[in-house]
């Protein structure tokens, strides 16, 4: 599956961007993807086209779309589009690059 949009920023202190995920029926995270790499937006930028693109395995039991926001600024979105696409679009990650456990829960920014 793949989720698409056209973002358009203004003001973004850190990133914005797009996200997808995959549950079981267990709420077990079977796939998830968002634009926080080099696909995300930042600053203030025109119109610019990003997506994210997913496996569905057989187990997958719900999927969650979304936008995000991180820092201050604004974001608009267009032209959303989540379409079925062919075994020939490559993912834009794997399951397996996942952290398994949880980091930074005392909330620190690293800059001591």
């Amino acid at each position: 599956m793949r989720l698409s949009a056209m973002l358009k920023t203004r003001d973004v202190a850190n990133w914005a961007g797009l996200w997808l995920r995959v549950d079981d029926a267990l709420h077990n995270v079977l796939a998830f993807d968002n634009t926080a790499d080099s696909r995300s937006s930042s600053g203030t930028q025109s119109w610019a086209h990003r997506d994210v693109v997913l496996d569905v395995p057989r187990e997958g039991a719900t999927i969650r779309i979304g936008f995000i926001l991180t820092g201050e600024g604004r974001v608009w979105c267009d032209d959303v589009k989540f379409e079925e696409v062919g075994l020939d679009i490559p993912v834009t990650r794997n399951i397996e690059e996942l952290r398994e456990h949880p980091e930074n829960l005392n909330f620190e920014d690293g800059t001591g």
